[in-house]
């Protein structure tokens, strides 16, 4: 009787430990600790992670006053990763920039809309932001938290194919992460014409006549509050 209770003991550990290590493949148990963990954690910790390019890389998100306080398990994801940024903007309507909590500005650039842009604003805003036309631009959305080595592989696939906007999933939407560079667009940007039921990708292909690669990114997750 004694060795078969240690034989289910053991088996039921064996199946708890194989359970952890799918859950910590792909990601389920980095979305507990993004979800349990205090922002300012990560921010501390940030500063010593290696830059993920030579050259400028800025992540942007667009958000309403009413989302912010739904962000930090996404702003988390973005803060926990294999490699650093050097900028992660924050696109919100102008009226709305006062009402900013100050632990959000520790972390994010705050660019304020005066101009309706849509389903677009942090397409739009960071082209027309940014002077450096090799900037790597990673626009993402609030809504998702962000596996571990994503901005560092959608730098890599970047580097292999300079001349390409990078999506993070063959499905080509926002909420998976594009990479895109200011040189990728004219003038004729600034004249933004899109219409509010129009996706990221949709605009891109309206104003960028720049091919397109896919990088593998992994899982992701969607926050849901």
């Amino acid at each position: 009787m004694k060795k078969k209770t240690m034989l289910i003991i053991s088996l039921v550990l064996s199946i708890l430990s194989l359970l952890y290590f799918i859950a910590e493949y792909y990601g389920g148990t980095r979305y507990i600790k993004l979800d349990r963990n205090d922002t300012d954690s990560y921010l501390a910790n940030y500063k010593t992670i290696e830059k993920a390019s030579k050259g400028r890389v800025v992540v942007c998100f667009s958000c309403t006053l009413e989302r912010l306080v739904y962000i930090d398990q996404f702003l988390n994801s973005i803060l926990d990763q294999t490699v650093r940024v050097d900028e992660i903007m924050l696109v919100i309507d102008y009226s709305e920039i006062n009402y900013i909590p100050e632990k959000y500005k520790k972390i994010v650039s705050v660019h304020g809309l005066k101009k309706n842009y849509d389903n677009n604003s942090n397409l739009i805003c960071s082209i027309l932001t940014e002077p450096d036309a090799d900037t790597k631009i990673i626009l993402v959305s609030p809504d998702i938290i962000y596996p571990l080595d994503f901005i560092e592989t959608m730098v890599s696939e970047s580097d292999k194919y300079p001349s390409k906007i990078i999506y993070g999933s063959d499905t080509k939407k926002l909420d998976y992460g594009i990479l895109i560079k200011p040189q990728f667009f004219d003038d004729k940007i600034s004249k933004y014409e899109c219409g509010s039921s129009q996706s990221c990708s949709d605009c891109l292909n309206k104003y960028s006549d720049a091919p397109s690669s896919v990088a593998d990114c992994g899982v992701f997750y969607r926050i849901y509050k």
